[in-house]
């Protein structure tokens, strides 16, 4: 019964914890794998870099304009 106890809260704690926005590990690193493409998105709201990976997942890359170049990362 103490061990589904303790089963139990591990996954009330998974469950409050806020989800991450991409699949990279708690480090920051992307996902291992082969990029399947990319796309940037520039002149609106949300500028950036979106790789798509071949597991299906995809990152992020927030982009701005400095000195006429767009840099993102």
């Amino acid at each position: 019964m103490e061990q589904l106890e303790q089963r139990l809260q591990q996954i009330e704690q998974r469950l409050a914890s806020p989800a991450r926005p991409d699949p990279a590990d708690p480090s920051g690193n992307p996902p291992a794998g082969v990029v399947k493409s990319l796309t940037f998105r520039m002149d609106s709201q949300d500028d950036r870099l979106r790789i798509y990976w071949a597991d299906g997942s995809s990152t992020d890359l927030p982009c701005t304009k400095e000195q006429g170049t767009w840099a993102c990362g």
